[in-house]
């Protein structure tokens, strides 16, 4: 790690934005998955149903705080799976507007489900969303799993290999 030659990654860097595409891609990608698998299973786990609809609510809450224009929204609106499933493709046009129009160090000032008031940059935001949607689709794919589904395998690097995301 320290003090080895890292001469042959020069100029091979994907900007910051182009990397955040590639997570929202992934994120897209790996909820469509989830819904699929839940929609397979006799009687999806309510639980499961319950978080995929929290990770699309706390997007459009987290867009709304960016973006006032924006309609904030529960962030456990108890949505369906066919509601979450139109929900995703609007959410991901939402944050290719935000890339297009916005500085990733912008900060804004927003007031937490708390209601405590807080400041935060873009980027920063952009990685909680995507570390936060990764965690609970963990969540989903357990539960699939416990209650005798087959999970989709999810992992961002399977859907590099598998060329489902934009470069």
């Amino acid at each position: 790690m320290g003090g080895e030659d890292r001469s042959h990654t020069q100029g091979q860097s994907v900007s910051t934005v182009a990397h955040f595409r590639q997570l929202l891609a992934h994120d897209e990608w790996a909820n469509h998955a989830l819904i699929d698998a839940l929609r397979k299973m006799p009687t999806p786990p309510p639980r499961a149903l319950e978080v995929i609809s929290h990770i699309q609510g706390t997007q459009w809450t987290w867009l709304s705080r960016m973006n006032t224009s924006i309609t904030p929204t529960k962030v456990w609106p108890g949505m369906s799976l066919d509601d979450c499933d139109r929900e995703f493709p609007k959410l991901h046009k939402a944050w290719e507007e935000l890339f297009a129009s916005a500085s990733l160090d912008a900060t804004y000032p927003y007031t937490n489900t708390k209601g405590e008031k807080f400041e935060s940059s873009i980027r920063d935001t952009l990685t909680h969303i995507f570390l936060h949607g990764h965690f609970h689709r963990g969540q989903i794919v357990m539960q699939i799993r416990q209650a005798g589904g087959e999970p989709p395998y999810i992992d961002f690097i399977e859907a590099v290999r598998k060329g489902y995301l934009e470069d």
